[in-house]
């Protein structure tokens, strides 16, 4: 998408980066949101509802993004990636370890965490590979909505998996097992002086 805005739209790389910022800024309060959310629904819903509304987000961008579209017009795509992204990422890891044995929560922990980064390339890989094959024969601007498309294409598929996943017999145990507990508690203000 940023080069889909530099390309067409005339972005410098500062205003590239401001276009793309509400999905960041909606990221943080969204995975707030979900820590929350999770104590009342589960994290297994948490995660269900975050990857359906990044198939949405993502669909939106893939139909909006056109030579001549606005911030505006972008901004309720935007939006609902970094909302699903959000809840998404911030509660996939307690889903994951949730039926992990405490002494092995380390060993799955850092198995869930490579195992992203590998997911992450790859999926940087196809994505690019289709990007590029397009572009270089129908150019940037063309090349933009089959790219994205395809990453919804595979996080549809995600979502119908997320479907498949248990709903955990007891959140809030899970929460505190996981340490997110100690982060929806007061915390005292003190005063520097």
């Amino acid at each position: 998408m940023p080069l889909f805005l530099q390309g067409t739209q005339d972005l410098t790389p500062v205003q590239n980066g401001l276009w793309v910022a509400p999905i960041g800024i909606t990221a943080i309060f969204a995975s707030q949101l979900a820590a929350r959310l999770a104590l009342r629904i589960g994290t297994t819903a948490v995660v269900r509802i975050g990857i359906a509304v990044d198939v949405v987000g993502l669909a939106g961008m893939a139909f909006l993004l056109r030579p001549g579209v606005t911030f505006l017009q972008l901004l309720p795509a935007l939006v609902l990636y970094g909302l699903g992204a959000g809840f998404t990422n911030s509660q996939l890891t307690n889903v994951i370890l949730a039926g992990v044995d405490p002494n092995r929560v380390g060993t799955a922990s850092g198995v869930n965490t490579t195992g992203r980064q590998v997911g992450g390339a790859l999926g940087v890989a196809v994505v690019g590979a289709v990007f590029t094959a397009v572009a270089r024969s129908d150019g940037i601007a063309a090349a933009v909505k089959p790219s994205i498309l395809v990453t919804a294409a595979v996080m549809l598929l995600a979502a119908i998996g997320a479907w498949r996943i248990p709903h955990l017999p007891d959140d809030r145990e899970t929460a505190t097992k996981t340490g997110l507990e100690p982060v929806l508690e007061p915390v005292e203000v003190v005063e520097l002086t």
